[in-house]
């Protein structure tokens, strides 16, 4: 591998991390019953752009796609 091939394999492995941490706090916060319905479909959205980004970032890699 060239030494950009294994930056990038790098950067897609920390960038996944990433997003699977701020997977784990959006989740936390949907569970919670102190928030507001809206609130909820708020968070909700975000858990989708997540897990969208997570998708292509997993498909492409780091810098291609809209991430």
């Amino acid at each position: 591998l060239t030494e950009r091939q294994r930056q990038r394999e790098k950067d897609r492995k920390a960038g996944l991390k990433a997003i699977a941490q701020e997977m784990k706090i959006v989740d936390r916060q949907l569970r919670d019953d102190r928030i507001s319905e809206h609130s909820k479909q708020v968070l909700a959205q975000r858990m989708a752009d997540l897990k969208r980004r997570g998708e292509i970032l997993k498909r492409y890699g780091v810098g291609k796609g809209n991430i």
